[in-house]
């Protein structure tokens, strides 16, 4: 009898100790009721050999629009990564909990669910310091906080609610001293550049004076840029997906999301729709004859300045003169912007952009910025395959001023598929995360995605073109720190024409969660592409190291043949 019981005894404090590896009875037993309110088959909790991954279960949740069983969720994955179970979620999961958070409805429940996101984006985080103390963590990963320095520069905007918890603190937006002895310079003893270009033209100055009057004069100067552009052919692998126009319906456009987030669903948190690049579905791509765009000779040099409040992020200061920005401008206008389904978020493009069962509600979110709500305009593109004669003058000003090596890999130069965009009055490109991309280029005169096999992403690239508008910023979101009584700071940098914005995307740092804020007055125009770096060679000769792609790549065709450049 006596044995009997010395092993029933053995037997519970195995089973006691298997549950505890598994996360605690309590753990456990939320896990199971949310699994079955989901219809989400667990493998037996009290079985050690089956460990239970909350990636894809995370998804689900997401998928059924569940925030509060996902925030459970993400709250048990955090704890299991600082645990030592390292189950990361790829950067595919990532971008689409970003989105489908997004869409979560109320403020305070799409902060809570961003902040969990990012908590868990880059695996297990130090213990967090003392409050007040150095070193606190800035949600990216990176374990630095926001610096005093960021503290002042923007000044707390976030609105207290009678005492209670704020869901996003909102700072001012920040900006960098001008380059000495350059134009903006000048302009800056008069002007603090602390000043946001809202409050600049709210008074009294007309919102895009500034930009009409500059486009105006660079068309009187250098002429009319029609005749100097072309469409770019597309290769045979995008035959029937676009007729170099925006040909998708949001009902195809819809019905093609579904179907993407059923073929996701069956693979689950890890597996990728098979979708062509938006940019060979819907926009147009130009290129110009050599020499278009007039580059100046003789300029002072550009600086780089560290944005406090995100760790690797910088700006490239006064690396465009405003008239070469207005250059671009006009020649951009005239090949004509197209709105891009992929930033507008309507309703029905809501619903394309983050899957069936996502759509959109009217009411704010984290970062709505107090917009109405359902009904913000996306941004209008202009996609431009930059040759040597545009992008290599701008390269050569700021090369020295990138990292030289990221990843294992050197530096191999811009991505040439420059992205322009028009953000209109109301337009807003919504919180999400950037992915990476290959190289592109042209090959026997036609488009090459990935022209040259050796060479990704890391960085984003944005270049603001002017600033004579209100609203506008780009906007970084992290998690608050612990015992602010806010479960997001939001902190941004103030758009200056000539200015380039360098942040890390996809895999490269960690997850950095921002947005283009919503254009309250005018017209904001920018370039989106990326700083590419070389991919180590392995020792059977093909390449390691490539990050995990923005989309899935269409089927390269001779790729034995591509000539890899540098």
């Amino acid at each position: 009898m006596g044995k009997t019981l010395v092993k029933q005894r053995k037997k519970a404090a195995k089973l006691a100790q298997e549950s505890n590896q598994n996360g605690g009875p309590a753990a456990g037993g939320v896990l199971a009721a949310i699994a079955k309110r989901l219809k989400y088959k667990l493998p037996n909790l009290a079985n050690a050999k089956k460990k239970v991954k909350l990636v894809p279960i995370i998804s689900e949740a997401m998928n059924v629009r569940a925030w509060e069983d996902a925030a459970q969720l993400l709250e048990m994955l955090e704890k299991q990564q600082n645990e030592g179970q390292a189950e990361v979620p790829k950067l595919g999961a990532i971008m689409r909990w970003v989105r489908a958070a997004d869409l979560a409805g109320t403020e305070a429940v799409a902060a809570k669910l961003l902040a969990g996101i990012m908590r868990v984006a880059s695996g297990p985080q130090p213990a967090a310091p003392a409050a007040g103390g150095a070193g606190a963590g800035n949600g990216n990963g990176s374990g630095s906080g926001p610096s005093t320095s960021a503290q002042e520069e923007g000044a707390d905007v976030g609105a207290a609610t009678g005492g209670g918890a704020i869901p996003v603190r909102r700072f001012a937006p920040w900006r960098p001293p001008p380059v000495a002895g350059s134009a903006e310079d000048g302009e800056a003893a008069s002007t603090s550049t602390s000043t946001s270009a809202a409050a600049v033209t709210s008074n009294g100055a007309t919102p895009n004076a500034r930009t009409v009057a500059s486009i105006s004069a660079v068309r009187a100067k250098h002429g009319s840029y029609t005749g100097r552009f072309g469409v770019v052919p597309l290769p045979a692998e995008y035959a029937g997906t676009n007729a170099n126009g925006s040909t998708m319906t949001n009902a195809a456009a819809a019905a093609a999301a579904a179907a993407a987030a059923a073929q996701d669903g069956a693979k689950g948190a890890g597996g990728a729709a098979t979708l062509l690049p938006n940019v060979a579905k819907d926009l147009t791509m130009f290129c110009t004859e050599p020499d278009t765009i007039k580059w100046e000779q003789e300029r002072p040099a550009a600086t780089r300045v560290e944005v406090p409040f995100v760790t690797g992020a910088f700006v490239l200061v006064g690396a465009l003169s405003r008239e070469e920005c207005a250059q671009i401008m006009a020649c951009a206008e005239e090949m004509g912007y197209t709105v891009d389904p992929d930033y507008t978020f309507s309703a029905a493009a809501r619903a394309a952009a983050a899957g069936s069962g996502l759509s959109g509600t009217s009411s704010s979110s984290a970062a709505r910025n107090g917009g109405s709500g359902g009904g913000e305009r996306g941004a209008a593109g202009c996609v431009w395959l930059a040759d040597e004669s545009l992008q290599g003058p701008l390269y050569d000003r700021i090369a020295h001023l990138l990292p030289q090596r990221l990843c294992g890999g050197d530096l191999a130069g811009i991505n040439c598929r420059w992205r322009l965009y028009r953000y209109d009055k109301g337009a807003v490109y919504r919180p999400h995360v950037d992915g990476a991309w290959p190289g592109s280029g042209l090959k026997d005169g036609r488009y090459e995605f990935d022209a040259y096999g050796d060479r990704w992403s890391r960085l984003t690239f944005l270049v603001y073109l002017n600033d004579d508008f209100e609203g506008g910023a780009t906007t970084f979101y992290t998690p608050a720190q612990p015992g602010s009584g806010a479960c997001l700071e939001a902190h941004s940098v103030g758009p200056v024409a000539g200015n380039i914005l360098v942040f890390p995307h996809g895999d490269t740092m960690g997850s950095l969660v921002h947005e283009g804020a919503a254009v309250t007055q005018g017209s904001k125009y920018v370039i989106r592409t990326e700083v590419l770096y070389k991919l180590e060679k392995s020792a059977t000769g093909g390449w390691v190291g490539a990050p995990q792609p923005a989309i899935q790549m269409p089927a390269a065709k001779g790729a034995a043949g591509k000539q890899q450049q540098q």
